[in-house]
């Protein structure tokens, strides 16, 4: 559903960003499903499933975040808002100046953004960082218990990465307040491949995450639910709509 360019980019951002700060490092977001379900999914469609646009990095305190946000600042990321940013050329790869990225037309410029989530935040938190960081809860998890991550190893680096019926969790407690288009169908897409490529199987990943996803977005997901949505999943992911929609009716019954 992305353009291969935006991925390739990301992608090798990715091992960049990793490369530099300490680990463990905690992936999740979109290359946390990627790298949960590839394996799996290539076996049957012969190709790599999903990638993604943004680089998602998780936290539990402030000492480590501040480390990691110092390190992206000296890789030359910008800090926007709560987010750190490069501009890259669309078609090179080329990482631009503020000189060259205005000269350009928007369509040529990819904005490769690594996000910084901390597992709580506070007023006094978002005064030592100077900033308000997101949050997501479920983070914390991830540091407590083995049973709540997958550990491994990629580009020779140690990775955790929230185990697939946490980030099932994170999936469905976050499409339903997407606002961009995009992002809710690549949402659905990483819902639907978790329950079907990752190691766990269907009903337990379902009913592990249950714990975990919020009443009321179960209820705002059976909301959320229409086959526009469903066919163009159905379309990406070469998934009979049938079945997409069976998966979906197990998480919201």
């Amino acid at each position: 559903m992305y353009d291969k360019n935006e991925i390739d980019i990301s992608y090798n951002y990715l091992k960049k960003v990793i490369s530099k700060i300490n680990e463990p490092i905690v992936i999740i977001g979109g290359w946390a499903t990627y790298f949960s379900v590839n394996k799996n999914y290539k076996k049957e469609f012969n190709s790599d499933y999903l990638g993604s646009r943004d680089v998602d990095l998780g936290f539990n305190d402030v000492k480590s975040l501040k480390e990691t946000t110092t390190i992206l600042e000296k890789e030359g990321f910008n800090f926007i808002s709560f987010r750190y940013l490069k501009e890259i050329h669309y078609d090179t790869g080329k990482e631009l100046t503020k000189e060259e990225s205005i000269t350009l037309p928007g369509f040529k410029i990819f904005n490769m953004y690594v996000d910084v989530i901390i597992s709580e935040t506070n007023d006094e938190i978002s005064k030592e960082l100077g900033f308000h960081p997101v949050d997501e809860p479920l983070i914390k998890l991830i540091f407590q218990d083995t049973k709540y991550r997958i550990e491994l190893i990629e580009f020779d680096r140690k990775l955790w990465l929230p185990s697939p019926f946490l980030l099932l969790a994170g999936k469905v407690n976050s499409i339903v307040n997407r606002t961009m288009y995009h992002k809710r169908i690549k949402d659905y897409c990483d819902i639907i491949a978790l329950c079907l490529y990752s190691e766990e199987d269907i009903n337990h990943i379902i009913d592990l995450s249950k714990k975990y996803i919020l009443q009321e977005n179960i209820i705002k997901l059976n909301q959320l639910i229409n086959n526009n949505d469903l066919q163009q999943v159905s379309t990406i992911l070469t998934i009979d709509i049938n079945i997409i929609k069976q998966i979906l009716n197990k998480i919201i019954s």
